[in-house]
């Protein structure tokens, strides 16, 4: 049983590549388009996107320990590792806020604050020219304090309570015993009662308030279950790469297909809440919440579309039959069709607002700029994940479920 993942020189050396890759696409697109504000929107959208999806893992950590899952326990060291990646996206969009905030301020002149209307100058001053009524009524929410505190507050939160998971599980395969284990469950209690409210708020501050004269209820789930369909997703696809090169020899196809379950039952639920934010808004018709879809429909009714297909009609049908859901080739084809597709998803969220100024911009150099960043931040993550990988034994050996685990059967 091959125990430790070895990171090797072509691995690190095709990340590297890919990377490299992924740096001139995004400038060579940079050029074509001329736009700095798409340059921002572009970094935005995937910098949020895939660290969201990082964080997810923390979570599906949090719901097996809260739930005495024990079937995902040969797995568990996966999502541990992926959440490596949230102190460093969570960076990332610390240092976005700081520009933001010395743009807005008129410190520097980079365009990167104009991707929120709200924040423009004088902008809840009933005497400025650029005074907007109505978010001059939201500024108790939509103001630089607030924006400022809860990203610092969820940040740190999330990046310690990660952090206190990995720590626990190590210290069990050393120690033993139940203690750690017990631990772990604190964590996660804690874990769950912040999330619930942190999920939902930071969508609301960082993609949401990107419209700041919308708003829909339904926002906060939906753009959760987006990046926790994907989080899933990419768990599994990591999962299918170490078994293929020898790696996790004690997961069996009954431990897939559970992961499977996860991403044929969510994109499901997905497709829920996209259809009532979107039926209930399209039946009442009234003018400010219609402006939403009326402006994507306008200016990118192709992807909004596709984006509805992919991420509904790929899962529903390739991984409907129980025999799909143990099929690694298959899994790995959906599993990069569904990342993509909420990588779409997330995109519609927050281009469109951005760039509302500048329409839908040519597909050639939207999708070079954009791909190049999808490109470069994958095989960041990726790094981050094997080099923790590769510190860390693969099998929970002293976890109370680990019997349970690899005796699983469905």
């Amino acid at each position: 049983m091959k125990d430790q993942f070895v990171f090797t020189t072509a691995l690190r050396t095709k990340l590297l590549t890919a990377m490299l890759v992924g740096v001139v696409m995004f400038i060579a697109g940079a050029f074509i388009s001329n736009n700095i504000h798409r340059v921002w929107a572009a970094l935005l959208h995937n910098t949020m996107f895939f660290t969201l999806v990082a964080l997810a893992s923390v979570f599906f950590i949090t719901v097996h320990t809260l739930a005495f899952g024990g079937w995902y326990t040969v797995l568990k060291r996966i999502p541990e590792a992926v959440s490596k990646v949230v102190p460093l996206g969570m960076s990332i969009l610390i240092a976005f806020m700081g520009l933001m905030y010395l743009d807005s301020k008129e410190y520097i002149h980079i365009g990167i604050s104009h991707l929120y209307h709200w924040m423009e100058k004088g902008i809840t001053d009933p005497a400025s020219p650029n005074y907007d009524a109505i978010i001059a009524w939201k500024k108790g929410f939509l103001n630089w304090g607030t924006f400022i505190v809860l990203t610092l507050v969820f940040s740190f939160g999330w990046i310690f309570l990660a952090g206190k998971f990995r720590e626990a599980s190590l210290q069990e395969d050393k120690e033993g015993g139940l203690s750690n284990y017990k631990l772990t469950r604190k964590w996660s209690a804690y874990f769950a009662v912040v999330f619930a409210v942190s999920s939902s708020v930071f969508s609301w501050l960082w993609l949401m308030s990107i419209n700041p004269h919308w708003y829909s209820t339904l926002f906060g789930w939906y753009s959760f279950v987006s990046y926790w369909v994907t989080g899933i997703t990419v768990i599994t696809l990591i999962c299918i790469f170490l078994k293929e090169n020898g790696y996790l020899t004690f997961m069996n196809e009954n431990h897939f297909h559970d992961l499977a379950k996860y991403m044929f039952g969510f994109s499901v639920f997905w497709t829920y809440l996209w259809f009532s934010q979107y039926m209930l808004i399209w039946y009442a018709n009234i003018p400010e919440e219609t402006v939403y879809f009326k402006h994507i429909r306008e200016n990118y009714r192709f992807w909004f579309w596709a984006n509805f297909l992919i991420n509904f009609l790929v899962p529903f049908l390739a991984l409907m039959k129980r025999d799909f859901k143990r099929n690694l080739n298959r899994l790995k084809v959906v599993g990069m069709i569904i990342v993509f597709g909420h990588w779409l998803d997330y995109y519609l969220m927050i281009t469109p607002w951005g760039l509302k100024h500048t329409g839908g911009g040519s597909p050639c150099n939207m999708w070079l700029m954009e791909l190049g960043g999808a490109l470069f931040f994958i095989a960041l993550y990726l790094s981050i994940t094997f080099k923790y990988l590769s510190s860390v034994p693969l099998y929970t050996k002293n976890n109370p479920f680990i019997k349970e685990s690899l005796g699983h059967q469905i």
